[in-house]
């Protein structure tokens, strides 16, 4: 140790006056690597933290859609909302309203439910249509969950017919020119709910629905959910190519919406 005018000291250090010693540069550099090294391991957890959150309240929104869905049920003869007619080819299932008329989920507005963000997923980026909500019925309106994928556009689907199909899914569906919609919501999975009001997570981590970039079902092309399957969920012959699920493209939205109905295996 050497003795200055200010005390003892260390070689290589200096001391301020009154005996405060300060930091060497490579001290400062390696506290800043550090720093970055906690962010870089926080911020990922914080992120899934965040998105853990937006699918709870996901899956609120729609308990809560279930809800509405089984008094519309009980004053409509067992029938949910009908769901909307055909715009080009397809029948948009996230749509709420068009010209002014309620459809699909929009038809529980505002006598089941009074709060529009109820149809919008928290995690949701990407939409098809206006996602502004507060609007329905104003124009063409969208929400963010698809409706009765299982029923024919502009049907009505029973609400309590078959327990285990879903009736309401975080929309998986393509948009034109870029990733599906799933892709931009919550990535790993969608939640579903199911006719008899209940609802679950659907985990999918390899995200190949959302990379199988469906489209909704081409109402014109004859198939429907109940000519491709029976009650029980069981494919009826004919309808599909030989060997390892080479499914027709057309037909991918109700296969996907089969495997939410009974909780199987990603088929693609």
């Amino acid at each position: 140790m050497i003795q200055t005018m200010y005390g003892w000291s260390y070689p290589g250090t200096r001391r301020r006056p009154g005996g405060v010693r300060g930091f060497t540069l490579t001290e400062l550099l390696v506290t800043m690597a550090l720093i970055a090294t906690l962010i870089a391991v926080l911020v990922p957890s914080l992120g899934q933290a965040r998105e853990q959150a937006r699918r709870t309240v996901c899956l609120a929104n729609l308990k809560h859609t279930g809800l509405a869905l089984l008094l519309y049920a009980s004053d409509n003869r067992g029938y949910g909302p009908r769901t909307g007619t055909r715009v080009g080819r397809y029948s948009p299932r996230e749509l709420l309203s068009r010209s002014g008329e309620l459809i699909n989920l929009g038809g529980l507005f505002d006598m089941y439910t009074s709060e529009p963000a109820l149809f919008r997923c928290p995690s949701a980026r990407v939409h098809n249509y206006s996602a502004d909500v507060e609007r329905i019925p104003q124009g063409l309106i969208a929400g963010s969950y698809a409706y009765a994928g299982h029923v024919t556009a502009g049907s009505s689907p029973k609400i309590s017919a078959r327990r285990q199909l879903a009736m309401v899914v975080d929309n998986f569906v393509a948009y034109q020119g870029g990733l599906g919609l799933g892709w931009y919501t919550h990535r790993s999975g969608y939640n579903v709910l199911y006719q008899d009001g209940s609802a679950t997570w659907y985990p999918d981590p390899d995200q190949s629905i959302a990379r199988r970039m469906i489209q909704y079902d081409n109402e014109y092309d004859g198939y429907t959910y109940d000519s491709l399957y029976d009650a029980q969920g069981q494919p009826k012959s004919g309808i599909y190519g030989q060997g390892n699920n080479k499914y027709k493209s057309n037909i991918d939205f109700i296969v996907a919406w089969k495997t939410f109905c009974f909780n199987e295996q990603d088929p693609f």
